[in-house]
């Protein structure tokens, strides 16, 4: 009985020890859903003031975005995109937003933890996955994402933005890094 009493007490000791539920909790307050023409994908909060951070490719001939926020709409302007690094910045209106912060990507290495956060249904979801491998242009994680993850943030154990969820190549997700 005693060794039964042990395990529980260790078993409920690492459930609360997880390295992931600080950061998720930090996804879960800041990560937006982005419904455009028919299409949807993820981005986050990069500001108090409603600044949003996703994949510009999806977005660039749409004629209306509207941001999905705890289950509140919002009308989205358009503030800048670049096909090069397929990165788009909108903004919706309102003050006080839960944001996350924007990390290097330059102290990542092959073998850390990151979590992916976005919406692969209605509703948000935040996993795990190990970083891979890095080249000069991705940051490459060990599960390819889901159609709704892309825009979303791939984020460090800290809870900050490291890469934006933007494609899958042979099993792998790619993330675009921030810096």
């Amino acid at each position: 009985m005693k060794t039964l009493i042990l395990s529980f007490l260790l078993f409920n000791l690492s459930l609360s020890a997880s390295p992931f539920i600080e950061p998720a909790k930090k996804a879960f307050a800041a990560t937006v859903l982005i419904l455009a023409d028919g299409k949807k994908q993820s981005g986050f909060l990069a500001s108090p003031d409603g600044a949003v951070i996703t994949l510009y490719h999806p977005l660039k001939d749409a004629e209306n975005i509207t941001i999905e926020k705890d289950r509140i709409f919002y009308s989205a302007t358009f503030l800048s995109g670049n096909t090069e690094t397929d990165i788009a910045i909108l903004q919706i209106p309102g003050h006080n937003f839960p944001y996350l912060e924007v990390a290097s990507s330059r102290d990542i290495l092959p073998g850390q933890w990151a979590l992916i956060a976005g919406f692969p249904t209605r509703r948000l979801s935040v996993r795990r996955a190990l970083i891979s491998s890095l080249d000069r242009e991705f940051l490459i994680v060990d599960t390819p994402f889901n159609k709704g993850e892309l825009g979303g943030p791939l984020l460090n154990l800290e809870g900050d933005v490291i890469g934006i969820n933007c494609s899958n190549k042979e099993n792998l997700g790619l993330s675009i890094p921030l810096d």
